[in-house]
């Protein structure tokens, strides 16, 4: 999984150890994860992210394309729910009292 910690991290004048301070983990350790020698948990990740003033999906390549399209912005195809329909409409009443109903759900 790769990652660009270092391209959102330099404009910020964040050194590693600063940054490393700033989320709880050391220098040597966020090195690591710039170079791709570890691979950070979520809230590790999460944290960076967050630290960085940036989306994780911004900072991390996780299917290796090297670009994220964020999902809200594709559109999505809404399915229409079909309505339920039933052969006859019930009154819970009118059916506890075993009569039929008529067709807006009064009992006849």
């Amino acid at each position: 999984m790769k990652n660009c910690i270092e391209e959102y991290r330099r404009p910020l004048d964040l050194s590693q150890y600063r940054l490393g301070k700033k989320i709880g983990l050391s220098r040597v350790t966020v090195n690591k994860i710039e170079t791709c020698k570890i691979i950070p948990n979520l809230s590790i990740a999460h944290a960076i992210a967050a630290s960085l003033g940036v989306s994780i999906y911004e900072i991390f390549d996780l299917d290796g394309s090297g670009t994220f399209t964020c999902p809200c912005t594709l559109k999505k195809k809404r399915k229409r729910r079909r309505s339920r329909k039933t052969c006859e409409n019930v009154n819970p009443a009118a059916e506890a009292a075993g009569q039929k109903a008529d067709k807006k759900g009064k009992s006849v």
